[in-house]
């Protein structure tokens, strides 16, 4: 399920928030196969409510949709189970 710009714009109206992640096709974990973002959702949401997007789930993501997603609006990306199954298959244990 995707954010809809129409629903997303009443919620940053009625909310007054500094920023927000939205759903456009980034999933939780390891890609299994190449991901299907919505990157124009990025900009049509962007337009509609013109607050700071923020991008969760970004591990696996080309660098070329990074910029794109950049491009379209997203300020923040978080990522972070590439980073952790590099530590665990490396034994890089930091404790």
């Amino acid at each position: 399920m995707y954010t809809d710009s129409n629903l997303v714009k009443r919620f940053v109206e009625e909310t007054n928030v500094d920023c927000l992640e939205i759903a456009y096709g980034t999933v939780q974990g390891i890609y299994l196969k190449e991901p299907n973002l919505d990157l124009r959702r990025i900009r049509n949401i962007y337009e509609v409510t013109n607050v700071l997007l923020v991008m969760h789930r970004g591990s696996g993501v080309s660098e070329a949709d990074y910029l794109e997603a950049i491009h379209n609006g997203i300020i923040k990306i978080n990522y972070y189970i590439y980073s952790y199954v590099n530590v665990f298959e490396n034994n890089l244990y930091l404790w």
